[in-house]
């Protein structure tokens, strides 16, 4: 029992949506990893591109401050770009956090 709580608190990935690029078929993933730390703790996410075939261009994990909350659809803002793909993190404790991944040619 004591095994399965630390997989739901710290390890279970839970998908929280898709964003696809029409253009060239590249999607990004964004998950939730556990749970907020108790009571009102960060929440740990993981942000995923992929290409057309689904193969992982790159991934990153972070933590978002958003008052214990877990994370959700409106923790991300996508912008899809002819070269690259902006990624903005947002949480309602915590400046937004900006990342942007290149696509491979």
């Amino acid at each position: 029992m004591f095994l399965i709580g630390i997989y739901i608190t710290k390890l279970r990935v839970i998908d929280i949506c898709e964003y696809m690029n029409k253009d060239n078929g590249y999607k990004v993933i964004f998950q939730a990893v556990g749970e907020p730390e108790w009571p009102f703790g960060a929440t740990k996410i993981r942000v995923t591109l992929v290409d057309s075939r689904n193969r992982k261009i790159e991934q990153f994990e972070e933590e978002i401050n958003d008052d214990g909350a877990i994370a959700r659809e409106e923790n991300i803002e996508i912008t899809w770009h002819k070269d690259y793909v902006e990624i903005i993190l947002k949480g309602g404790e915590q400046k937004d956090s900006i990342h942007t991944i290149k696509y491979y040619q």
